[in-house]
C-alpha cells in the first residue's frame, strides 16, 4: 500500500506587541480582506466590528498618553482587538486547509503569509533500540571521514569502553544491561594533513660555504652559490659583531660581512676607508697594521 504524505499548512498572523503597531497591522488586515470579498464571503467576526475595535483602541491609546484615560481601559480595548485578529486568522486558516493548492493566495489576500518549510535537523548523536540489549547509535557523517570511533559508559562517564571502529557513521552495541543508563560518544577520524618543508634552491654565500669554495653540496650534487649584492651591512649587524665575545664566531661573522665590502677601482685603500671603524679594528693584524 502506497504511503500518503500530508503536508501541514500554517498561516502566519504576525501580530506585533506595541499598540501603535497592532493598530496598523489590524487596519491592514481589515483593508486587504475587504478588498478581496470574493475570497472571504463571511469572515468571523465581521470586518465592521473589527474596524470599530481598532477605532476604540486608537482613542483609548490617545487618552492614556494625554493622561485623560487609564491603562486598564487601554488594555481592555487592546485585548478585544487581539481576539478579533486571532479569530480572523482562524477563519483564514480554515479556508487554506480546505484549498491547499490555493493556500498561498488565500493567505496573501488576508495580508498574511504561510510558514516556510523547515529542513529536518539531524541530531549529532541518535540512538534507537530494535532488539533487547542492543542499541543502534548513529551520528552525523563527517566529510572526509575515514573511520568512526565509538565509546560507551555505564557509570556516568567515569570510565569509557571502546567499540570496534566503523567506516560508516553508525554502529550496533550489543550486550547492554537493561535498566542501566548508558552514555555514548563518538569521534570521526579524517585524513591528516602532513606538511613537507622543501629545501631552499639557493644557498647564501658565507652561511653554508667556507671561504674560497665556490660550490656547496646539497643532496649529493653541486649547486651554484648565489652571490649577495655588494652593499654596506646595516648598523645593527655591525654592533652585533663588535659586541661578539667568541673569537671563532666573531671571525665567521666578519667573513660574512666581508662579502658585502668591495674596494673602489684604482683605490687600494678604499676598502679600509669604507669599512666601519669596528671592522677596521678587527681586521688589523698582530702588528697593528691593516693587511690590505
Amino acid at each position: 500500500m502506497a504511503k500518503t504524505t500530508i503536508t501541514a499548512i500554517w498561516v502566519v498572523l504576525g501580530l506585533p506587541e506595541s499598540v501603535p503597531a497592532l493598530i496598523s497591522r489590524a487596519t491592514s488586515i481589515v483593508t486587504t480582506m475587504g478588498a478581496n470579498s470574493g475570497t472571504f464571503k463571511a469572515p468571523t467576526p465581521a470586518l465592521a466590528v473589527v474596524t470599530s475595535h481598532v477605532t476604540a483602541l486608537s482613542n483609548a491609546e490617545a487618552a492614556f498618553k494625554a493622561h485623560t484615560g487609564t491603562r486598564a481601559d487601554r488594555d481592555k480595548e487592546h485585548q478585544l482587538l487581539v481576539e478579533d485578529c486571532k479569530q480572523l486568522h482562524a477563519y483564514v486558516q480554515q479556508l487554506a486547509n480546505a484549498s491547499p493548492t490555493e493556500a498561498s493566495t488565500i493567505a496573501a489576500d488576508a495580508a498574511m503569509t504561510l510558514r516556510k518549510k523547515g529542513t529536518a535537523h539531524k541530531n549529532d548523536l541518535a540512538t534507537s533500540q530494535k532488539v533487547t540489549s542492543v542499541v543502534e547509535v548513529a551520528a552525523k557523517a563527517v566529510k572526509g571521514g575515514r573511520s568512526y570511533e565509538w565509546q560507551y559508559s555505564t557509570d556516568g562517564g567515569k570510565t569509557w569502553i571502546g567499540v570496534q571502529p566503523t567506516t560508516q557513521a553508525k554502529v550496533s552495541i550489543p550486550n547492554l544491561q537493561p535498566g542501566v543508563v548508558t552514555q555514548f560518544r563518538q569521534r570521526a577520524v579524517t585524513k591528516g594533513a602532513h606538511l613537507f618543508r622543501r629545501q631552499p634552491r639557493h644557498i647564501r654565500a658565507g652561511d653554508l660555504a667556507p671561504p674560497g669554495q665556490p660550490l656547496a653540496q646539497r643532496r649529493g650534487r653541486p649547486q651554484r652559490v648565489r652571490q649577495m649584492p655588494h652593499r654596506r651591512p646595516p648598523r645593527r649587524r655591525i654592533r652585533e659583531i663588535e659586541n661578539a665575545g667568541d673569537p671563532s664566531a666573531r671571525a665567521q661573522r666578519l667573513h660574512r660581512i666581508q662579502q658585502y665590502q668591495r674596494p673602489l677601482s684604482g683605490d687600494p685603500g678604499g676598502a679600509r676607508r669604507h669599512q666601519p671603524r669596528g671592522l677596521q679594528r678587527d681586521l688589523r693584524g698582530a702588528d697593528g697594521h691593516h693587511p690590505g
